[in-house]
């Protein structure tokens, strides 16, 4: 800044404007509060750095300096789905910005009617910058009543003493043109400039209606409602990392990442501030925090899966679903810088799957069906057992995770209530078990290690056991026997299921599946000798005939009661 302010139009003008431009630092304050003071010379060169900062993801052409009415301006091209956009940049103190804004119509109207033009204002205001919700309603009464041409949006920044030297203490609003020549503010981009809104694709919100919250200092935080499900709210907490620094002890090995290290816990602390203020049953969950990170990621794989277990207990108790980390990282089989986004979720405590992903093109979408379940039951602190199948089963390629790779095959009882394969999306299932085949694969079982699994359902009937649920408990330890497999359960159940319309058959149906039985049964199997498996089948045999004479007398006594209660 000091090399510029000497010469503005020396030799290293060029280097020193661009070291400007990828400075790490916020620059807005100390910019707008030197501006009054500084030569023609140097408003221009501040101006063309802040084109070329702001408008850096777009392939911008030369910028152009000039003066109009007095003022200094700069201005640039690029090309946006076949327009072209036209920015216009100018300094402005607050008690001037009409006659600015003025100027600005006035460069605007030279360029051709077929283009766009955007308008960037950097304001500064003496003494204490007013509310934003009133400064906003004046800029827009001025807008109105001073530009002639339409724009296709305006950016004003405006900073004041008392702002500090980052972006938090800035007022930053966007408006954009509506019917009639009136100008209304884009809530979304309220404290970003727009094309910083761009860099951090707050386009992907745009199924929310979101609140932008108190954050701190390269922190952007947003309380987002579904607008199709209001009963999906959740809080998205986005981040800039502009530096990178690894830190490495004597063997090498990665021991922090201090930059990003600071970004993800003030994106966590603003999380935290705001389930502070909530009841324990109306804290949100399903939040999401994103990192962007603008240096090149030079980390390997097991590198960044260590940096994320040391990260991770700064996460516990704040419903964050998922962190994602946008940037560029090499590939790690040929080396190429790739831009990828590196999404790192914890199913449990203790476990986290993290798998690189190519940047998404949609919007975020709201909560599925599905994802309705698994927050249901996390709000209650259950886990939806389908979540617990993601979590034993990580997909093979592309990810990294505390257990193994593997999968899982869903069966159900067919016609014949014999358990078969079914193919079906998860969470489809008819009763409140769920059974199916698990394997994982390591290296000394490359094969798999397969096992039968039983998941009670919380979300069904909390889990409850009647005829449907007993047969698949029972049809599930037949089919561990005749694979010759371990049986695996995760019992979730209220107990015997309460309905008018059964009755004590729900017991017998729970004593008929009663694993001791069953297994007592599958021992004596395996014990040497005709007999001796003879008289363990005839045993059960008999337990099971016993239970379904029971159930018969038992249902015989309630429909006479029922009988005598009407007689």
């Amino acid at each position: 800044m000091s090399g510029l302010n000497a010469n503005p139009n020396g030799e290293n003008r060029g280097n020193l404007i661009q070291s400007l431009v990828e400075c790490p630092e916020p620059l807005f304050t100390m910019f707008t509060s030197r501006f009054e003071a500084a030569s023609e010379d140097m408003r221009k060169a501040m101006l063309e750095v802040f084109i070329r900062r702001y408008y850096r993801i777009r392939e911008i052409g030369e910028v152009e300096t000039g003066t109009i009415d007095g003022r200094s301006f700069a201005t640039t091209t690029y090309a946006l789905d076949g327009d072209v956009v036209h920015p216009i940049a100018a300094f402005a103190a607050y008690d001037d910005l009409g006659a600015a804004l003025q100027s600005l119509d006035s460069q605007a109207a030279a360029v051709p009617a077929e283009e766009d033009v955007v308008l960037d204002v950097y304001v500064w205001r003496g003494g204490t910058l007013a509310g934003a919700d009133a400064t906003r309603d004046e800029l827009a009464d001025l807008l109105a009543r001073t530009l002639t041409r339409r724009i296709r949006h305006v950016s004003i920044a405006i900073a004041g003493p008392e702002s500090g030297r980052g972006t938090a203490g800035v007022q930053n609003f966007t408006f954009r043109p509506i019917a009639g020549g009136s100008y209304v503010e884009d809530a979304v981009s309220r404290g970003l400039h727009p094309m910083m809104g761009k860099r951090l694709h707050i386009w992907r919100l745009s199924n929310f209606n979101i609140q932008r919250l108190p954050s701190p200092e390269d922190v952007h935080l947003f309380r987002g409602i579904a607008k199709e499900n209001p009963k999906d709210e959740r809080l998205f907490s986005i981040a800039e990392v502009r530096a990178m620094t690894v830190v490495r002890d004597d063997a090498g090995r990665v021991v922090a990442l201090p930059h990003l290290e600071r970004m993800l816990l003030e994106a966590l602390a603003a999380i935290r501030r705001v389930q502070s203020q909530r009841k324990p049953r109306e804290r949100l969950h399903w939040n999401r925090v994103v990192l962007y990170v603008w240096p090149d990621l030079l980390l390997t794989q097991d590198e960044i899966a260590g940096i994320a277990h040391k990260l991770a207990p700064a996460s516990e108790g704040l419903g964050v679903d998922e962190v994602a980390i946008r940037c560029r990282i090499a590939d790690e089989s040929t080396g190429e810088l790739q831009d990828k986004v590196i999404c790192i979720s914890r199913l449990s405590m203790s476990d986290l799957t993290i798998t690189y992903n190519d940047p998404p093109t949609e919007p975020l979408e709201p909560l599925s069906a599905y994802e309705s379940k698994v927050l249901r039951l996390r709000r209650m602190g259950m886990t939806y057992p389908y979540e617990i199948i993601r979590m034993l089963t990580p997909p093979r390629d592309g990810a990294q995770s505390d257990f193994p790779p593997g999968d899982f095959v869903e069966y159900d009882l067919d016609d014949t209530n014999t358990l078969e394969p079914v193919d079906r999306p998860r969470g489809k299932n008819t009763s409140n078990i769920i059974v199916g085949v698990i394997r994982n694969f390591t290296s000394a079982y490359p094969e798999g290690m397969t096992r039968v699994l039983l998941l009670g359902d919380p979300s069904r009937e909390m889990g409850s056991l009647a005829e449907s649920e007993c047969r698949r408990i029972m049809a599930g330890i037949d089919l561990a026997e005749r694979l010759g497999v371990p049986l695996e359960w995760f019992p979730v159940s209220a107990g015997a299921k309460i309905s008018m319309e059964s009755g004590t058959e729900n017991m017998d149906w729970i004593a008929r599946a009663a694993p001791a039985d069953r297994l007592y049964a599958s021992r004596r199997r395996s014990e040497p000798g005709r007999e001796r498996h003879q008289r363990g089948s005839a045993a059960l045999l008999e337990r099971r005939s016993h239970d379904a004479n029971a159930h018969a007398r038992r249902a015989h006594h309630d429909a006479a009661g029922r009988d005598g209660a009407h007689g």
